[in-house]
């Protein structure tokens, strides 16, 4: 019993009426106890071909198919019998079954009508001992169709199962083994059910891992659970579809993807979080506990771009855009920065340019130094390996980059740039030595003027991040300190920003990245500043990245070397509400103030000569959702006009509002009777913003 319902149902009740068996009816007790083994145990083994899936109707909540012929599935066990389980419908196809090499005839999966947790194949009647069972799909159907799929959903075994890879080494890596290549989001989290007592999961999307092997097959495992969620398995870069992790009760150690009959050789296995769930699943979570590989595992490198949020930068480094790996370096001409690279692992290769204005810096791994590095080069050229450590005993090591300041003799300059590294393992946050502060996309600090549009993301930080495709938007950080990073998504669909300091232009900048999104990248940075007050303007060029299909550019959160401080302009109104509304008549715009500071500026249109807006004060006593094809455009806010009654202020009921309008050609010109019109993505954007009693002030 499941104690799960459809949605629509309101109880759990489960009834049976009576069983119609083709067959004769076998006591449980003719046989032996029974064990049920879902399509997921890995002791089963898999051939190229079967897919897993999930399904309620299934035992297990899961099955495995395979829609060509070919696809084999193989079950050793130990005991006196073994039943083959799966479901029947009129178009799947044909099995064929060899039990201890020996053939035991077709079976067809096809019905009439819809049959779930079948025991389609079954003998009861073995000699006490070990046997092996095998499903060879056909791609046949009994009328003669071909491409059918088939299934596997689960096994009774009189007896128990045994491993069915074969007589092949069989190599073991923990989740936390320096192998496996983890990128982005991943959580490290101690469990005792779980092999070696840790596992690792991931709650956002565009995360993942990946293995190198040399071998013949390999399984994943992982606990299932009724908050986990889905991903996408891909082997040599070809996807091999969807899994789902979700099992109503908790089930440690299950096979979520696993295949066996590869052909020998080397072969990399990728795993990809989608952000996405089996509707009956409360969350997204994807998990990794371990890896079993028929073969040997083969230590794979991780490309760690200088706009990775996990190096730490210091001393005085910033962002460019260049002909790099990822669209940008970091670059220096300061002694003393240094960058800081914690990991895991058993070696890393330093990746950046040469030129003939490069300089040289001293690297060292767990604080010996490894020798000098010249970027001098008579000729320009980018993405070269500077240097390479390996052979490092696999365990935690943290890498140092120091600039020096210095150059070969035909160098005309000092400047040391970092494109990436390559971690052979994979790298870890490193602590930075100077104290930060966070600030997300929300905090009222940060000051976005423009159109910026508020998106809710699982892989951001905070959950949320801005975006904006509308040249001229920007987002102004003001802060005391000496140093900033602008952290957002980077996507192909990405364009360029500009970026100015203090007022002077810093170049652009991009959110462009090719591949996958990946969330909490570097926008741009700068640290080793003069302590003090510092502004830095990123600004929407609308502009494609050269490499990119859309001018999209994002922000996430602010990381600065010191405190933030509130970049709104100062409001120039004499006004001491503590929130309020000035609509100025003469330069037709509305101006939202919170705490004194300039919250958000919108162009507006007022009314005409004939019926012109008063200029008095108001409140907003009443807000409306109105029909967004109407003369109101979608929302409206009522105004309430100020009384002095010669004792204290009463508000009065009138027919001015502050709303939309589906003629935006009217913004900026006198065209209402009264009212105040916005744009409607403007009122959008207010209207959630404005409490009951929030105060207006008409002026001309």
């Amino acid at each position: 019993m499941l104690q799960t319902k459809e949605p629509a149902s309101t109880f759990f009740s489960v009834c049976i009426d009576a069983f119609d068996i083709e067959g004769t009816v076998l006591s449980p007790a003719a046989f032996g106890p029974l064990t049920r083994y879902e399509d997921d145990d890995p002791l089963i083994s898999y051939g190229a071909g079967w897919t897993p899936a999930a399904n309620a109707h299934m035992s297990g909540f899961g099955y495995r198919y395979a829609r060509e012929g070919a696809a084999v599935a193989t079950v050793r066990f130990q005991g006196t019998g073994i039943g083959y389980v799966a479901p029947r419908w009129v178009s799947y196809g044909e099995v064929r079954v060899v039990l201890d090499g020996v053939e035991q005839g077709t079976v067809s999966l096809a019905a009439p009508r819809a049959l779930d947790r079948q025991v389609v194949w079954a003998r009861w009647d073995l000699a006490e001992g070990e046997h092996v069972l095998e499903l060879h799909s056909l791609g046949t159907h009994e009328s003669g169709l071909v491409s059918c799929s088939v299934f596997v959903d689960a096994f009774d075994v009189a007896g128990f199962l045994l491993d069915s890879r074969g007589t092949g080494a069989v190599t073991v890596l923990e989740q936390d083994d320096s192998r496996l290549s983890f990128s982005n989001f991943w959580t490290e989290a101690a469990n005792a059910t779980m092999s070696g007592g840790s596992y690792r999961y991931c709650k956002v999307p565009d995360a993942g891992f990946s293995v190198e092997f040399s071998g013949t097959g390999i399984s994943w495992l992982a606990p299932k659970y009724s908050s986990y969620g889905r991903a996408e398995v891909l082997l040599d870069g070809v996807t091999q579809g969807v899994v789902s992790l979700y099992s109503p009760d908790y089930e440690p150690a299950r096979a979520i993807w696993s295949i066996q009959g590869l052909t020998e050789g080397r072969h990399t296995l990728t795993v990809r979080t989608l952000g996405t769930k089996d509707p009956w699943s409360r969350h997204f979570s994807v998990c990794a506990d371990r890896f079993e590989i028929t073969g040997a595992a083969e230590q794979s490198a991780t490309r760690l771009e200088d706009d990775d949020s996990r190096p730490a930068f210091t001393g005085g480094w910033e962002s460019a855009v260049g002909a790099a790996s990822g669209g940008t370096v970091r670059w220096t001409e300061r002694a003393g920065a240094e960058l800081l690279v914690d990991f895991r692992g058993t070696g890393i290769t330093l990746i950046g340019p040469v030129g003939p204005d490069l300089g040289q810096c001293e690297v060292f791994v767990d604080g010996v130094s490894r020798g000098v590095v010249s970027q001098y080069a008579a000729a320009t050229a980018s993405q070269v390996e500077l240097h390479a450590i390996t052979g490092l005993a696999d365990g935690q090591h943290t890498f140092r980059l120091v600039a020096l300041g210095t150059a070969d003799s035909g160098s005309s300059g000092v400047r040391v740039a970092v494109d990436a590294l390559e971690v052979f393992g994979w790298p870890l946050r490193t602590a930075r030595t100077v104290a930060t502060q966070t600030a997300e996309d929300s905090d009222t600090r940060l000051y976005f003027s423009g159109n910026w549009t508020v998106a809710s993301y699982g892989g951001m930080s905070g959950l949320s991040h801005r975006y904006s495709l509308s040249a001229g938007s920007a987002v102004t950080i003001t802060f005391e300190g000496t140093g900033v990073r602008i952290l957002g998504s980077k996507h192909p669909a990405y364009g360029l920003a500009s970026v100015e300091l203090d007022g002077v232009s810093r170049g652009t900048t991009t959110n462009y990245m090719g591949g996958a999104r990946s969330n909490q990248r570097v926008v741009w940075a700068i640290d080793g500043l003069a302590p003090g007050k510092h502004t830095v303007v990123l600004k929407v060029l609308g502009q494609n990245d050269p490499q990119s299909t859309n001018r999209y550019v994002s922000v996430d959160s602010v990381e600065v070397e010191g405190v933030l401080v509130n970049a709104r302009p100062r409001a120039p109104f004499p006004y001491r509400w503590s929130r309020y509304i000035v609509i100025d008549k003469s330069d037709f715009k509305l101006y939202y103030v919170v705490n004194g500071y300039i919250e958000a500026i919108y162009p507006v249109a007022h009314g005409k000569p004939s019926t012109p807006t008063p200029s008095r004060v108001w409140r907003i006593d009443s807000k409306y959702y109105t029909d967004p094809s109407g003369v109101y455009g979608p929302r409206k806010m009522r105004l309430y006009r100020q009384v002095w009654n010669g004792t204290s202020y009463s508000y009065v009921y009138t027919a001015y509002g502050i709303h939309g309008t589906n003629e935006p050609w009217v913004i900026g010109t006198r065209a209402s009777h009264g009212c105040i019109r916005l744009y409607n993505s403007d009122i959008l954007k207010l209207f959630p913003q404005v409490p009951l009693g929030t105060m207006v002030v008409t002026r001309d």
